[in-house]
């Protein structure tokens, strides 16, 4: 049996102690790129690109055949770990093992929390490949490699144990099962495998045989006069501790108070509070909570809208993806792509540089009934010239799947905004808002808010949306563009001239014509009334004179 110690320095022991590291820095990443794949197994293909991304196909081939030849060589009698066929290479799972033990104090250590510090290829693809895994080196997955994929999924059990307390009318109980049923929704959209679990019916429940964590939420509805009052407590089962708490006053009646406002952001909140609740034990993680971690970690980033942050947040994505394979990460990565293109109007400064629609494609494709993979397809299909039609029944399927999905009720809002059905788009929108009300995400939706009143002919309407955006995240690009717009309506020149040179602190470059080019990332303002505004404005020349002001 091999073992290779991956925190500190590279270190491939035999038994005795004995390392038997091979000498190239290429040859010990190949070793290290098999070490964190499922099964310990990948393509040739798939190493050569991570090894020798600089280097024709031929080429990397040929550097492959010699990095696998210098590890034979080195390994000696152990030679057999190491076993390749004319697709793959793998490591055998019954001769091989990775440490992440901390190294003794004696010897050459130079970071004990580094994963594998002293190692260096040079190959950019690998460079994103090894910052994406030392990002997780603090809390390494415990994943059996020799186990299949579905084995490894179901490796550590997940619970939710609702409580339902309701006070009064038979109608708050109804209020109530509402609630369970979307957060029940919204969190196994995310969290897989997860059971659900009424505190009735399962009054043993801390006698379950293999659960990893026991999540209890308890939602009280009591009535009131004129409001009803819903709070949820969320708590760890097994020694009560409250993770999370939040209350609403709600209309009394219980199917208008089911469609407020209040109720969509408190159930949204407990969801995600539920979510993060199950992805952050104390123990060790399996690797399927690592790459949720990570792919919530990206999420964070991606809405800071900086340039290495999104850079930072796509490895991310790719990283999860590659620890377990999943539609969130995947299509994450197109949603990246399109923000980078609507605030940069380029993706160059990502680390790769897949297309859009190839990764929406691809995520879709692989994982067709995951809500994330539907929402981020939708927005593509749309804002890349593909079916109307088509991106309508992704982001209705998104929604189903998830019904707590800001950014599907967003991509419907948008869908509904560019077929002029303005009301239903803005009643839309408001939903995403609230869903997002309170959360990193809530600039990104108070700006489809802005374009759905647009559509609507409310520009008061729109332009407090948009400024609730800019306000919320300054450097957001997209809210100035419809605030330019939407200030050439009002006939105030002085305010024109201040938006402009607001999103020109962004955009330098910025001109109002720019509003007509089709190349230019406003589409939808193209396809609503208020496009006319603006091709007004230039006709009179004040827009040009402003410009230049």
């Amino acid at each position: 049996m091999l073992t290779l110690h991956v925190l500190g320095r590279f270190r491939l022991l035999d038994v005795a102690g004995i390392d038997l590291s091979p000498r190239s820095q290429k040859a010990r990443g190949l070793i290290a790129l098999l070490a964190f794949s499922p099964g310990f197994s990948r393509g040739r293909t798939w190493l050569q690109d991570k090894l020798w991304s600089d280097r024709g196909s031929d080429q990397a081939a040929a550097s492959l055949r010699q990095a696998l030849s210098d590890i034979r060589r080195q390994l000696g009698r152990h030679c057999s770990l190491l076993r390749s066929d004319r697709q793959s290479i793998s490591l055998d799972a019954s001769l091989f093992q990775v440490s992440f033990e901390r190294p003794s104090s004696a010897g050459p250590v130079l970071n004990d929390d580094e994963l594998l510090e002293d190692l260096n290829v040079s190959d950019p693809h690998f460079q994103n490949w090894i910052r994406g895994r030392r990002l997780t080196a603090l809390a390494p997955p415990s994943v059996d490699h020799s186990a299949s994929q579905q084995t490894l999924r179901l490796a550590r059990r997940k619970i939710v144990v609702f409580s339902l307390e309701c006070e009064g009318r038979s109608s708050l109980r109804r209020l109530a099962s509402k609630f369970r049923a979307l957060t029940s929704k919204a969190i196994a959209a995310q969290v897989n495998p997860v059971s659900f679990y009424d505190a009735d019916a399962a009054a043993g429940y801390e006698n379950f045989a293999g659960a990893a964590q026991m999540i209890a939420v308890r939602v009280s509805v009591r009535d009131g006069a004129p409001r009803a009052s819903l709070s949820v407590l969320i708590s760890d089962a097994s020694n009560g501790c409250a993770l999370w708490s939040e209350s609403a006053q709600l209309i009394l009646d219980a199917d208008r108070a089911a469609a407020s406002s209040a109720f969509y952001t408190i159930a949204s909140h407990a969801s995600n509070a539920v979510v993060d609740a199950l992805v952050r034990s104390n123990g060790r993680i399996d690797g399927y909570e690592m790459a949720l971690r990570l792919f919530n970690s990206a999420r964070i980033l991606t809405m800071t809208l900086d340039k290495e942050n999104l850079a930072l947040a796509d490895r991310q994505c790719t990283t999860a993806f590659e620890i377990a394979p999943n539609g969130g990460p995947l299509a994450w990565r197109a949603l990246i792509r399109q923000i980078s293109h609507f605030q940069y109007m380029t993706c160059g400064f990502l680390p790769s540089q897949e297309s859009i629609r190839g990764l929406a494609t691809c995520a879709i494709e692989m994982f067709p009934e995951d809500s994330m993979a539907q929402c981020v397809g939708a927005h593509t299909e749309y804002l890349f010239g593909g079916s109307v039609q088509q991106a309508l029944r992704l982001a209705e399927r998104s929604i189903q799947a998830n019904p707590l999905n800001a950014l599907a009720w967003a991509a419907f809002a948008n869908l509904q905004t560019a077929m002029s059905d303005y009301r239903a788009g803005y009643t839309s929108a408001r939903r995403a808002i609230d869903l997002s009300a309170g959360t990193r995400t809530a600039h990104f939706l108070e700006f489809y808010g802005c374009i759905a009143a647009a559509g609507l002919g409310e520009y008061r309407l729109a332009t407090r949306h948009a400024h609730a955006a800019a306000q919320l995240s300054p450097n957001f690009a997209p809210p100035r563009r419809y605030l330019v717009a939407l200030k050439a309506f009002g006939n105030d020149d002085q305010s024109l001239c201040g938006a402009l040179q607001e999103l020109r602190q962004i955009e330098p470059s910025f001109e109002m014509k720019l509003l007509l080019d089709s190349s230019y990332p406003v589409n939808t303002m193209r396809r609503i009334p208020l496009i006319g505004v603006v091709e007004g404005r230039l006709r009179t020349g004040v827009a040009e004179f402003l410009e230049q002001h």
